[in-house]
């Protein structure tokens, strides 16, 4: 069974990591199912924007754009990177991952710092989503 790398796992909020060792994949999906992972996330938090208030639509933009850097790179992570993003993307669309992400102002906190550990595990600090 393929786990989730010590350092990493370290990194991410001790809340998120039993959420994310779940998702991490004994295979990384196909790049165009992560894409419509996304693509349906965004779909669903611009529906539920309209919906209601309080949803972080910036914040989640904010992340799907990382995500979406990190997926425009995908041939050039091994297996176990890619299995990293994977499980990023996978934990960012999970509603239910501690604080809902569309019926909570900070729904989207903990998305945004398991992106923030696994992009900086994938030495892409650039990438890091900085506190507003």
């Amino acid at each position: 069974m393929r786990e989730v790398p010590a350092a990493l796992l370290s990194s991410l909020p001790r809340a998120a990591r039993r959420s994310f060792a779940r998702l991490y994949p004994q295979a990384p999906a196909v790049l165009e199912h992560l894409r419509n992972r996304l693509s349906r996330q965004t779909a669903d938090v611009d529906s539920a924007a309209a919906q209601r208030s309080g949803v972080d639509v910036a914040l989640s933009e904010a992340i799907t754009e990382r995500l979406e850097r990190l997926l425009g790179d995908w041939d050039q992570f091994d297996e176990e990177q890619r299995a990293v993003v994977h499980a990023a993307v996978e934990y960012y669309v999970l509603d239910d991952d501690g604080e809902s992400d569309l019926d909570s102002e900070l729904g989207f906190e903990d998305d945004a710092a398991v992106v923030n550990a696994c992009v900086r595990w994938l030495g892409r600090a650039e990438l890091v989503i900085r506190d507003r």
